[in-house]
């Protein structure tokens, strides 16, 4: 039977059943069909916050973020609440569900600035907070891509920049996020808050690692290039053919690893992993047989 000749029902059971990476003739019914999924995938989206399978392996652990993908394909504005909820948590699992959708919520438009706004108010007690820099990027996306939008997401950037000027000080408590919104702030060339950043990068509040006074400055040059994120376009099927490209390389780097370490040729041991999310940790325990755990 194929997809299309499955009720929505079954095409949900083959969702929740698929792991990671989604089927090319899923995806096409499943964007075919928004009038009647549209619901059950908002349905999932709230309710996966709650998951907690037992293991690492069970294919259920992907369904938020399949529900997620096509509602933002949809774009199904009712559930932009609900993308704010899980953007401004600072829980593991909403977290990893922001990696998952990244800024593709700049496909919304112009409707996600308000949410995208609320989250980039969230109070992280001046902590670095993974979701409130993604909302300050996406911002800045949607900006680039309708004007309209600018004034609007400018204003919003620089309520998250300490007071006037006048009142920095080497001594205040930094915010983290600071850097990041003069990244965007300096890709959108906003004029108005150059005064401002100037004092922030005198008062050493500025992470100059991620962009130096000298860097910052070169952004308005007539001759800049725009950032690459403003080409962005979300698209749900290049999205799970780029994770399908990703499991084909694994794979074959497995194999070849295992084989050089049967033949003596590199150490026994695994290699070092500094870091993981839920894709790698899935196909590290479904497809290559490791026994790691959340």
């Amino acid at each position: 039977m194929t997809y299309q000749q499955q009720s929505d029902r079954e095409l949900l059971a083959a969702l929740e059943s698929a792991g990671p990476i989604l089927l090319p003739d899923l995806i096409q019914v499943c964007l075919e069909r928004q009038d009647s999924l549209q619901r059950p995938f908002l349905d999932i989206l709230a309710a996966c916050r709650q998951d907690a399978w037992e293991l690492t392996s069970d294919a259920r652990w992907f369904r938020g973020n399949h529900a997620g993908k096509f509602l933002i394909a949809y774009q199904a504005e009712t559930s932009l609440p609900i993308f704010a909820e899980i953007y401004a948590s600072s829980d593991e699992r909403d977290q990893d569900l922001v990696e998952w959708f990244g800024t593709d919520l700049a496909h919304f438009g112009e409707t996600a600035v308000s949410p995208l706004v609320q989250v980039l108010q969230t109070d992280t007690q001046g902590d670095y907070h993974y979701g409130r820099a993604l909302a300050a990027t996406t911002l800045k996306i949607i900006a680039l891509q309708q004007p309209e939008t600018r004034k609007q997401v400018v204003a919003a950037l620089c309520r998250e920049l300490p007071g006037s000027p006048h009142d920095l000080t080497a001594e205040m408590d930094i915010d983290e996020l600071w850097t990041n919104i003069i990244l965007e702030l300096a890709d959108l060339q906003d004029e108005d808050s150059r005064t401002q950043i100037k004092g922030m990068y005198a008062a050493n509040l500025v992470d100059t690692d991620m962009l130096s006074l000298a860097e910052y400055e070169a952004s308005f040059a007539e001759d800049a290039p725009p950032p690459p994120e403003a080409a962005d376009a979300f698209d749900i099927v290049a999205f799970y053919d780029e994770l399908r490209h990703q499991e084909s390389h694994q794979v074959k780097m497995s194999g070849r690893r295992n084989l050089l370490r049967r033949q003596g040729y590199i150490p026994p041991e695994p290699d070092p992993q500094p870091y993981v999310n839920r894709f790698s940790r899935w196909f590290n325990e479904r497809l290559l047989g490791s026994s790691d755990k959340d």
